[in-house]
């Protein structure tokens, strides 16, 4: 299995939103797309920073869905980053 890691920096007082911005609105799209298995999101109570490791079912699935997921993110996301 692989795995693709990225790091997301919100801002100060906004990691909970992002965290569940990832989970109602990015993550039911990427779920749709061919070669997704699934994404967990890395969370601290501290720090506002979210780490989220998603898997493909291939080496070269994730970039088919990659771009889009990014998209996806910054524009559900673009006033808590």
């Amino acid at each position: 299995m692989f795995t693709r890691v990225v790091e997301i920096n919100a801002k100060s007082g906004k990691g909970s939103e992002v965290t569940n911005a990832i989970h109602e609105k990015v993550l039911p799209i990427l779920k749709k797309q061919a070669g997704f298995v699934d994404e967990t999101v890395l969370t601290s109570d501290t720090e506002p920073n979210r780490i989220v490791s998603s898997r493909p079912t291939s080496k070269s699935r994730p970039d088919a869905w990659l771009d889009m997921g990014k998209k996806l993110t910054l524009a559900h996301l673009a006033d808590s980053l």
